[in-house]
């Protein structure tokens, strides 16, 4: 391959698709799996954690919207290190974080530990999706943007799906504590996989932090972006917030399920989040060619779930 292809120059989506695959798609779809398997796994343990430190459901809550609340924090200072530095150089790192997060969660014996390895785990993947669709950016063509995102989506979803039936039964052979240090080992390995794999050739872009500023303010003033921002906070978010915790509760104590039931319907979920990131990335991609607009594909899909 040469090395106009990786240097963001040129798209090589036909005549190198298989190493792109292997070397950006796959690296950075790992790190979006580790997100997700982060994000929803207290759903499944949340009865460990009630069992072990008597944490009331305000705790638990407080646990997961923690993760939640570091990874918005980083967002616009990731996107300037995006810009500035490229997506290998600042994933890698900062899955480190998460590793660390881990680490500490795993060996917590209070609320305040559980908190701050929660919240690390939430800043050390933040990055994962952005620098993921940033490298998509770079390295293949715009109009297969908003296939791709549904690519990475999807391998977050299978992130989703591996916290639920499968983490279950690991339970059966670890504690909680021990499945958080082989999710760290996992998530070390990842960032070793993204700093080896992904290509290095990236100009660093110079910009002045008052135009990055005033990138930001033209983008939260753009009617654009709020309209995707209150799909994303009524659609996703809600959805979210049930399947990374409250799900799980609701099963077993209202719908009487068993544990290993539970896991099972969150794993349907997270299967059906799956699907739904294919289709809809598949049929954007599909009228794109036709004028109607994504926008108008979220709208849909919005309305699908409001409806059900």
């Amino acid at each position: 391959m040469s090395s106009s292809a990786l240097d963001g120059s040129q798209h090589p989506l036909k005549s190198s698709f298989f190493l792109l695959f292997l070397t950006i798609f796959i690296p950075f779809g790992l790190g979006h799996f580790v997100s997700y398997l982060f994000r929803t796994v207290n759903a499944v343990i949340y009865v460990d954690l009630q069992t072990d430190l008597s944490l009331p459901a305000s705790s638990l809550g407080l646990l997961t919207g923690v993760y939640f609340l570091t990874f918005a924090a980083a967002q616009i200072p990731l996107g300037v290190m995006l810009d500035r530095y490229g997506p290998r150089s600042v994933q890698a790192p900062m899955l480190l974080f998460a590793v660390a997060g881990s680490v500490i969660f795993s060996i917590s014996s209070t609320e305040t530990g559980l908190l701050i390895g929660r919240g690390l785990i939430g800043l050390g993947v933040a990055g994962s999706l952005m620098s993921a669709i940033k490298a998509c950016a770079i390295w293949l063509p715009v109009e297969r943007l908003p296939l791709s995102t549904a690519c990475l989506l999807s391998i977050g979803g299978l992130g989703a799906m591996a916290s639920t039936t499968p983490l279950h039964a690991l339970l059966r052979w670890l504690t909680w504590r021990e499945a958080f240090l082989v999710l760290a080992l996992l998530t070390l390995c990842v960032a070793v996989v993204i700093h080896l794999s992904v290509p290095k050739a990236y100009e660093s872009k110079n910009t002045r932090y008052s135009d990055m500023f005033a990138a930001v303010g033209k983008l939260y003033s753009s009617w654009t972006f709020w309209r995707l921002a209150l799909y994303s906070v009524f659609a996703h978010a809600i959805y979210m917030s049930v399947l990374s915790l409250w799900m799980g509760p609701w099963l077993r104590d209202m719908a009487g399920l068993s544990d290993s039931g539970t896991a099972n319907v969150l794993l349907f979920g997270a299967i059906a989040m799956v699907a739904g990131s294919l289709t809809f990335g598949a049929i954007t991609d599909y009228l794109r060619r036709f004028g109607v607009q994504p926008i108008m594909i979220c709208g849909t899909g919005m309305l699908i779930f409001v409806g059900f």
